[in-house]
């Protein structure tokens, strides 16, 4: 005998799943995201270097790496109420601390571990509950859910911005710690009651092997994709170019990031999907070769060519990655994958970085050129065919055909 799946469907309420859970996102990450704008007003705040607020970030997004698998496991294990209820709790304990901080350690410390946890709940919940929602349409949910953070830091930034102008960092922080937290109370509500459709796979007691190939080209990618948005405006002053058109390059990075991930999303059909996702990564890899070819004579027209090719390029990756290892993952382990997803990109995104602001200033060129390997390294390495969906088979043993 043989057994199907039956087709996956939509329904408006899907769609309101993917559209809660990217209000939530847009909130906490857009939050996270634009804490830029309150280093200056902490380090006066704090009478702290500049140089240790920056910490701030850093300090969030080695948190977010290193729990992102025990979050995911959790998701498999009771859904997304109780990780977004966590996250609530990790947004209010980690914007309050340089809320009320007196030095600038215990401000790095409780929002690195309040922030980075808050960060990585709601990322693989919301992840988690759209791939289950809209498994049909998976990656254009995915792409509307991952321009959210994008959304969410093109308002909050700004706002922020004339909060600590008016108000001060302190109770900036504190606002910021309110909306947080309210963000995640309503996301538990909207989205707690949907849980992973692992039933079916629990039931098989089936396994499949999660795909380590596509978590490696996610390491390699982490290591060269944060580069530009960290260095691209140093780069620029180097050239002779003035902050205003640093600032600039990045806004066309983020704008073109947010069209991409939509765009991506709606264009790319389960069949294309590999191919689309290898092309972000050529595009990401073409990106850093022109930047290597950038000089002095024509810096600005080389940048902004860069900008696009990297904006284009970052937005797919971002959009498509959980799409495509959705769509390849066992149903019980997805939460598990989309941890270890997090994990491998978080890494590369803390290491980077760094190395690069070591090496840029004496070998950029040679530097640049090799993150275009990278990044082509990280295409090669995922899988040529990557596997079906995994599907469940009936305890008696007979075989079940791909739907």
């Amino acid at each position: 005998m043989t057994t199907c799946l039956s087709a996956p469907h939509e329904t408006t309420d899907s769609w309101a799943v993917a559209a809660a859970a990217t209000g939530v996102l847009a909130v906490v990450h857009g939050l996270f995201g634009s804490i830029g704008v309150l280093v200056d007003p902490l380090a006066a705040a704090l009478d702290a270097p500049r140089s240790r607020m920056v910490l701030l970030f850093a300090a969030a997004f080695a948190v977010h790496s290193l729990v992102a698998p025990r979050v995911g496991r959790a998701l498999d294990r009771w859904g997304p109420r109780p990780l977004l209820l966590l996250a609530a709790a990790g947004m209010t304990a980690g914007l309050l601390a340089p809320a009320v901080a007196d030095g600038v350690w215990f401000a790095v410390a409780g929002y690195g571990a309040g922030v980075g946890m808050a960060s990585a709940c709601c990322w693989i919940s919301a992840t988690g509950a759209v791939s289950a929602a809209v498994p049909g349409r998976r990656s254009a949910a995915l792409g509307l859910l991952t321009a959210g953070p994008a959304a969410g830091g093109a308002v909050l930034a700004p706002t922020l911005a004339l909060l600590a102008d008016a108000h001060g960092a302190r109770a900036t922080c504190a606002v910021m710690a309110a909306m947080g937290a309210t963000a995640c109370v309503a996301g538990a509500v909207l989205l707690g009651g949907r849980p992973l459709p692992a039933a079916a796979t629990r039931e098989s007691g089936g396994r499949a092997p999660l795909p380590r190939r596509f978590l490696v080209a996610g390491l390699l990618m982490g290591l060269v994709v944060f580069v530009p948005l960290v260095h691209l405006v140093g780069a620029a002053g180097r050239l002779g170019l003035s902050a205003g058109h640093g600032a600039a390059l990045l806004a066309v990075i983020s704008m073109v990031s947010a069209v991409t991930r939509i765009g991506g999303g709606w264009l790319a059909t389960p069949a294309s999907l590999p191919a689309f996702y290898r092309a972000a990564h050529v595009l990401v890899a073409a990106g850093f070769a022109v930047w290597a070819l950038a000089g002095e004579a024509a810096a600005l027209p080389t940048l902004l060519v860069v900008a696009l090719m990297f904006g284009a390029g970052y937005g797919a990756w971002l959009a498509l990655g959980p799409a495509l290892l959705a769509a390849t993952c066992p149903s019980d382990r997805l939460g598990r994958a989309l941890g270890g997803l997090a994990a491998a990109i978080g890494f590369g995104g803390v290491v980077g970085p760094v190395l690069a602001g070591l090496l840029i200033d004496a070998a950029a060129p040679a530097l640049l050129v090799g993150c275009a390997l990278v990044a082509l390294a990280a295409a090669a390495a995922l899988p040529r065919q990557p596997a079906r969906p995994f599907a469940s088979r009936p305890r008696t043993g007979t075989h079940q055909s791909a739907p």
